[in-house]
């Protein structure tokens, strides 16, 4: 089922349609992340001072609990994707092996 082959109105129509045309990198989505929790934070400041009720307040700090553990994930996910973590893996590895043959007092590359 579905849209026919060849459907573009996907790419010009719909809710995600601005979304999806402007979020080209990682980049893109870890800035738009933290844009909208930047705005879910003011939107609670801004409740908190309109002395909303406990339940509110609860679902709205789920929400942005919710919100920060995704953007740790994004922001985990943007390190991968750039290599720094390869990096600092190899760079460990290296050094624990410098560390050994130091203290074997072998030879072991």
């Amino acid at each position: 089922m579905g849209a026919p082959r060849g459907n573009k109105n996907r790419r010009t129509h719909g809710l995600y349609a601005a979304t999806a045309t402007k979020l080209a990198s990682i980049d893109d989505v870890v800035a738009d992340a933290l844009r909208r929790q930047s705005e879910l934070s003011v939107f609670i400041d801004a409740q908190l001072g309109l002395n909303v009720g406990v339940e509110e307040l609860v679902k709205l700090f789920a929400l942005h609990g919710q919100y920060a553990s995704r953007i740790g994930r994004l922001l985990r996910d943007q390190k991968i994707l750039s290599g720094d973590s390869a990096d600092q893996i190899l760079e460990a590895m290296a050094q624990a092996i410098d560390e050994i043959e130091e203290e074997l007092g072998v030879d072991l590359a």
